[in-house]
């Protein structure tokens, strides 16, 4: 099974089971796309229209052109030192204060529900715990939304929005760069695109910017920032908590 195929399984149970709309998913394009305009790393950066997300040409459906992330080209790199050390370095030092990596289903067919990634909410629930914090002390996310539904089951499982309330967010712009939790300020893999192994560190690059104050779709006053990416269907997952020491 291809990746859109899996995902179109997933969209298709998601609608199924909680009334999740096509046009709620492609609000998650409409998003990401516009916030990669300002982000100069992106590869994509044109702001697209629900009607062209939801006119575009079907990859398996219900899952469209729109929809996907596009792989690409990318590398990324972190500078990491012991915390005491970080300000012989930098005048704004960040702190992982949460750190986990889970596995999770290999196969579709071993979910027990296809709208859940076990490995997601077990390595969420791993990093809160170390770090000491829950969903709601996060000001910003970057999650894997290596298709659009990916971000909105992503966005659940992490504990930000209850199972199938996901598309209401979108809708409702609690997940846009002035909404109650920013995701994917940076455009996301929608408009950055998927380099796979350079993924995780472009999270977290993105994630710095934003706790340093200097990126180009700054949320206001964020402190507290999580990385999410996933392997596979779900089935190697890492989550990564950050704050800002000062």
């Amino acid at each position: 099974m291809t990746f859109p195929g899996f995902w179109a399984l997933v969209m298709r149970r998601h609608m199924h089971e909680y009334g999740t709309t096509r046009e709620q998913v492609a609000m998650v394009s409409v998003k990401n796309r516009a916030n990669g305009v300002a982000n100069e790393k992106a590869q994509f950066r044109k702001a697209v229209t629900l009607e062209e997300i939801v006119s575009s040409r079907p990859v398996s459906d219900p899952i469209l052109k729109f929809d996907c992330c596009p792989v690409t080209d990318g590398a990324a790199a972190i500078v990491l030192c012991a915390t005491e050390l970080a300000g012989q370095f930098t005048d704004c030092p960040i702190e992982i204060i949460g750190s986990a990596h889970t596995l999770g289903p290999v196969r579709a067919c071993d979910f027990t529900d296809l709208t859940t990634f076990p490995g997601t909410v077990e390595a969420a629930r791993k990093a809160y715990t170390m770090a000491g914090l829950g969903p709601s002390d996060i000001d910003v996310v970057e999650l894997h939304d290596c298709f659009t539904m990916a971000e909105i089951v992503d966005s659940e499982d992490l504990g930000f929005f209850p199972k199938g309330k996901g598309g209401e967010a979108i809708e409702q712009g609690l997940t846009a760069i002035g909404g109650r939790i920013p995701i994917n300020p940076s455009g996301g893999l929608l408009s950055k695109g998927h380099p796979t192994g350079a993924t995780g560190c472009g999270q977290i690059y993105e994630i710095v910017r934003q706790l340093r104050g200097i990126h180009p779709n700054q949320v206001k006053n964020a402190r507290t920032g999580l990385t999410h990416n996933a392997g596979g269907t779900g089935t190697v997952v890492t989550v990564h908590i950050l704050r800002r020491l000062d």
